[in-house]
């Protein structure tokens, strides 16, 4: 490794790459999360916090297992649901939902995983938020595994599910189990 002296502070740096010192790295940060809160980017983020490196190396470590074998041609977006295509996809689905719910007996429940997942999350806040639009329609949201438990004991309360990544629940149900977590 080669001694190198950072470009802020002047203090000896042992890394492989020029840059600040980890003292300033950490400053230059929370100087940048000060001003992006001020301006309110993070209120436009989903997820509502900054991505980490980590975040990215998820990604990667995915793509490049046994895994992704059979993942062919496709764009993966790590960017905390911040793309604005994202959005507007799940609002489609959500309204289609409300829609198809109209036609039926004017009742949605929308099925996550919300309280383990930050995607699910993600998702309940669209649904609760398009449900303000559709006034005549009878929503609610609940998680996977109560929704599991209220299709045991009373199916007839249900009409329409719009679910996210809970496959397995409905398979639980029927066998008369809790779905894992």
């Amino acid at each position: 490794m080669l001694d190198i002296t950072c470009p802020r502070c002047s203090t000896a740096v042992r890394e492989r790459f020029y840059g600040p010192c980890e003292s300033c790295r950490q400053q230059l940060r929370a100087q940048l999360v000060a001003l992006v809160a001020a301006a309110g980017f993070l209120e436009n983020v989903p997820l509502g916090r900054f991505g980490e490196p980590e975040d990215i190396a998820s990604v990667v470590c995915f793509l490049a297992s046994e895994g992704a074998a059979y993942v062919t041609g496709t764009l993966l977006v790590a960017d905390g649901g911040l793309t604005d295509e994202e959005r507007m996809e799940v609002e489609r689905i959500v309204r289609f939902a409300f829609a198809l719910a109209r036609q039926r007996r004017h009742k949605l429940t929308s099925v996550d995983k919300g309280n383990v997942l930050e995607v699910s999350a993600f998702w309940r806040e669209i649904a609760n938020r398009i449900a303000k639009e559709f006034t005549d329609v009878q929503f609610n949201s609940l998680y996977v595994d109560n929704t599991a438990m209220q299709i045991i004991r009373e199916p007839r309360q249900f009409d329409l599910l719009e679910e996210r990544l809970c496959g397995e629940w409905r398979v639980a149900a029927a066998a008369g189990r809790r779905p894992r977590s």
